[in-house]
Parts: structure tokens; sequence; C-alpha cells
């Protein structure tokens, strides 16, 4: 779906007028724009307290009447020649997050008396195969309507206690016949031997009513079904009426998805283009007929996300009756039974698997890729359950810097060494010093040497990124403080002295010492390089052999970690021809 979640009331808003007609109207009924004239919706910032969102309301007159305490709006009373007053009040308000008309919607339905003789719908959807795979199971679908005749042979069976909102009472009655369609399409009983097949076949119905007995339908009532539903473990909530956004239906959508289910709404049947901005938690589906042709009636644009039969649809009617009845008040139903089928072959699928699964099963009729009239195609409910949603690892790797440990003191070179761990697998660990990527290594152990010579002198940022085979990534960050050195090593030659014969093997002892560490001892005889020594012993075996007698130099070149030296030299006598195991022949002698 489109990832937008414009603030108009789209769908509520609907334009100058909407069209609707009932089962005991040829002629078409025009409905203008519409809203309770007394009551508004409004939530309040997280951060306001009770005590000044009730002074807010008193400083308007106005007072609370409901609260859908699951997404946090209050319903309020206003005086009625107060209304707008109000209403722009509080939307000047800093403390008040948005606030709404309680908006008046007409089912979007477009029945007829001609009755077919089978459901064509159910085979062109696949449901007969999804039925081999499974039936359904015992989440309930919600149907939000004009209610449901209760004792209806078909439906009775399935449903469960439901409420309603409109009256904030039991009474289910179903004045209008709508709703009672619209449930019957989504899941009549079947293999009954009676009447019609529902698409779910096994799946309860929970009856929410949201009208007055004109069949008009209210926002507010709307709001609190779907939190209903989505409270008593619906998996569905099917709306049939033209409503795709506004805060606190998005709010209550999002309730319902971050439950684990979906709002499924009617497209409209306005025969038109409509820019309304797609609601991301709402599932809007347009009519198609029996030929997989758009109905001239069905509404379209950048909302639609899917299509479904929604002409010539057979179902149960009120007096314990069947007919047929178009609108994509139909195509909705349609789409929420094959939503539950769905959701039953899978426990573990998340509803946006679902949606996953219904997208790239869909058929596609329109332009290529998701279109206006279409969306993403018209429902499969077959292939969508045949069609496996790719595991999408979306875990990142745990990182842990273990040395050294934060604000720890570091001087010369020092290593940095990192835990590891993914659910799949790490591929590279990268080093970054104060921003800057410095190494990487692709296999562990993870340990990187790092020169602080090269730091800054105090505060350097130490920060460890591991990347995981899907590309997500976690980081551990630390700060080392480097100290700054000056000083010199101290270095001394202690064998042999200054001015000492030899005349045979000699072993050069150098004592070196230094306030932060050696890095290096470099041994020199006559300017020529013999040896590095490192560690703690800086001792070298010399063999004069085949060097001239005669004074030679013995010199020496501490280095510490950053780079400080200290220089020493001394001068030996070779004397040719002492013993065999290279005893001078003479003593030391200092220089003169």
């Amino acid at each position: 779906m489109i990832q937008s979640l414009a603030f108009v009331l789209i769908g509520l808003l609907f334009s100058s007028s909407i069209v609707m007609n009932l089962d005991s109207a040829e002629a078409e009924t025009v409905y203008p724009e519409r809203y309770v004239p007394d009551r508004l919706l409004v939530k309040f910032n997280d951060d306001i307290p009770a005590h000044q969102k009730q002074g807010i309301l008193n400083q308007n007159n106005a007072a609370i009447t409901n609260e859908i305490t699951q997404i946090d709006v209050l319903i309020i009373d206003v005086p009625e020649q107060s209304l707008e007053t109000v209403e722009s009040a509080l939307q000047n308000n800093p403390a008040v997050d948005y606030v709404e008309r309680d908006w008046i919607l007409e089912p979007e339905a477009i029945p007829n008396d001609t009755w077919f003789q089978n459901q064509w719908h159910l085979t062109k959807i696949g449901a007969d195969q999804a039925w081999d795979i499974t039936k359904g199971d015992s989440a309930p679908i919600a149907i939000l309507d004009t209610g449901i005749e209760l004792t209806h042979q078909d439906l009775s069976a399935k449903l469960q206690n439901g409420w309603n909102f409109y009256d904030n009472n039991n009474d289910l009655t179903d004045v209008c016949g709508h709703g009672t369609k619209v449930a019957g399409a989504a899941a009549a009983i079947t293999n009954n031997e009676l009447g019609v097949a529902g698409v779910a076949w096994n799946n309860p119905i929970i009856p929410i009513k949201i009208t007055d007995s004109n069949c008009l339908g209210y926002y507010s009532s709307m709001i609190q079904g779907i939190t209903y539903a989505a409270d008593n473990g619906a998996k569905v909530a099917n709306i049939s009426f033209r409503v795709f956004n506004g805060n606190a239906l998005t709010d209550a959508a999002q309730y319902m998805h971050s439950s684990g289910g979906w709002v499924v709404v009617a497209g409209g049947n306005t025969g038109n283009f409509e820019n309304y901005s797609d609601n991301q938690y709402v599932i809007s589906v347009a009519a198609t007929s029996s030929s997989d042709a758009v109905t001239s009636f069905s509404s379209y644009g950048p909302y639609i996300d899917f299509a479904a039969p929604g002409s010539g649809i057979y179902t149960t009617r009120t007096s314990d009756s069947y007919g047929s009845s178009s609108g994509t008040s139909f195509a909705s139903p349609i789409t929420a039974g094959a939503i539950a089928l769905v959701f039953a072959s899978d426990s573990t699928l998340s509803p946006d698997d679902v949606y996953n699964k219904l997208k790239n099963s869909a058929l596609d009729l329109g332009d290529s890729g998701r279109d206006d009239k279409y969306g993403w195609g018209r429902i499969n409910i077959a292939a969508a359950l045949a069609y496996t949603v790719p595991i999408i690892d979306d875990i990142p790797p745990v990182v842990t810097i273990t040395s050294p440990t934060n604000n720890s003191d570091v001087v010369g070179t020092f290593s940095v060494s990192v835990n590891t761990s993914d659910n799949v697998q790490v591929n590279q660990v990268e080093l970054y010093i104060n921003g800057i990527l410095s190494q990487q290594d692709i296999s562990s152990p993870y340990v990187f040497s790092v020169d602080s010579s090269v730091l800054n002198s105090g505060s350097n940022q130490i920060e460890i990124k591991a990347i995981d085979s899907s590309n997500n990534w976690a980081s551990d960050q630390i700060t080392v403080n480097v100290l700054t050195d000056t000083i010199s090593p101290t270095i001394a030659i202690t064998n042999p002295v200054d001015g000492q014969i030899i005349s045979g093997k000699t072993k050069i002892i150098i004592l070196a010492s230094d306030d932060s560490e050696i890095n290096k001892v470099e041994l020199f005889i006559d300017d020529t390089l013999k040896s590095t020594l490192t560690g703690n012993i800086y001792e070298y075996n010399w063999n004069p052999k085949g060097i001239s007698g005669g004074s030679h130099t013995i010199s020496s070149i501490a280095t510490d970690n950053y780079g400080n030296s200290a220089q020493i030299s001394i001068d030996v006598i070779i004397e040719k021809g002492g013993d065999k195991n290279g005893k001078g022949g003479g003593k030391p002698q200092g220089k003169k």
C-alpha cells in the first residue's frame, strides 16, 4: 500500500453528494455531506494531564460523553451553535493532537432484485479450491454495519455476542437489510444443505451495529466498533462504507493492525476517480463483474488496494431469505472472508504477511503492477494460500566491544576486541574511529590493533559496526582517552663496557625502560643495523669473527610507542689472536 496518511477525512468528507441505492428504491437517493451537529472527537497529546484536558473542555463548554480508551480518543458534546467555534479553538490548542467531526455515512451498496441460482464469485476467486486447504478457523469476522438478522437460518449459528454502538445497547436488529447481506457474503453458514455459502466457511461473525434507523453510519460508532472487534479476537473488521482516512480511523485501524488484524472497507460506488490518499492500515476494495472487468459503479483512485467480485452477489437477506446484490459493499466482505482464510492457513502470519500473499497472488487485470482501478489486482484466495511469503531477515546482529572498556585510558598500540552474534550470520565487522572507517574484518575473532599515536590527544570515539548477511546492522560505541607522552626512554649498554677489549664471542646486553612502553630496541655495529629487539630482554650474541682488529662502535636506539627515542654508543677494541673461547687477552680499559 502507498505509505501516506493524509489528515484530510477523504471518504468521510465525500464529494458534494453521495449516491446510494437501497432495496426499496429504484431511484437514486442523494445525500448531502452530514455530521452530528453537537459532537466532536478529540485526542489530546500524550503528556497532557487529565485536569488540564478537563479545563480545556470546560473553557469550550464541552462535556465528555464517551471515551475510546484503546486509542485515547474522547467523544464530546458541544453546543450545536458553537460547533465550528469549539472545533477551531481545539484545533489551535497546542495540547490537542487532533479534533474531528462525527461524520454520518451511507452504506456503499447497489442492490437489485435479480436472483442468481449460483454464486459465480466463489469459483472466480478460487474459494472452492481454497477450501481444500482451509475452511477457516475460530477467529471471528467483525461486520460493522446496519445490524444483522440474528435468526437468519444461514447466519444465526455463527453469530457471537456483538454490540450496538449507535444506541449503546445490544439491539442488533437490521432494519435496513444491508448488514445481513454483507455478513452472508463474508461468512454465511456453508455445507448446510440450504441457502448460500460464505467465503470464510468456519469463521464466526461478530455483529457490530454502527448506524441509526435510517441506515446512516456514524464515525464515532465505527471507531468504537473497530477497537471492540480487535479486543474480541477478530482478525478482520469489515466496514462496507466508503471511509478511508481520518485521524481517529487511522488510530483505530492501527490498533487493529497491531492486534494482528485488518480493517477492510468498500471502495465506493461513485463510478468516478477519487483522489484519496491511501491509508496503510485500511484495505479498500473495488468491485469487478463476472467478466473480471471493474464495474461501472466502482470508484477508483490511489487508495484502492484490491478488486473483488461485487456485481450480482447472491447472499443472505432479511426475512430469512436470499437475493442478489451489487456494490463495493460486497466486494469488501468477500475480501474480508479471503483474508480470514489466509490467516487461518498459518497462525504465524502477520497482517503484513497476509497482505503480501494477497498482493503477490492477485490477478493483474489493469496496468502492470498496481493501478487505480484494480489496485494490485482481483483477489485469488487459492493462489494466495499457495504463495510462500519470502522469509525476510530483519533482525540485526548483536555486537559488544569487550576491550577496552568505556572511558579507558590508552597509550601506544592497543587492541579493540569485539563479540558478535546473529540469527543467521555476521558478514563483516567495521571499526570506526571518530566517525571515520578505519578497518574491516570478515572473520572472527574480531580484534583490531589501533596505534594511539595517530589519534587525537584526549577523548576519541571508537565505534564497531556489525553487518549481517541481509545488511541488517548494529553498532556499539565506547570512548577512550589517549594519554600524551613526550618523555624519551632511558637506555644503557651494560655489556660490554666502553673501551673493552674483545677477542671473541660477546653477549651485548642493553637495558631500556620508559614511562609507558618500549616499542623496539635497535642494535647497530659501526652504523650497520644488526638486530631489532622487542619484548623485555634486549640481548644479542655478537661474534666479531671476520671483523678487522681495532676500534669499533656499538650503538643502540630505544623507541617507545609514541615515537620518542633515546640513543647510546660505546667503543670496543677487537683484538685478534685471543683464545678459542673468545676470552680477551687483556683487561677492559676505560677510554682516556
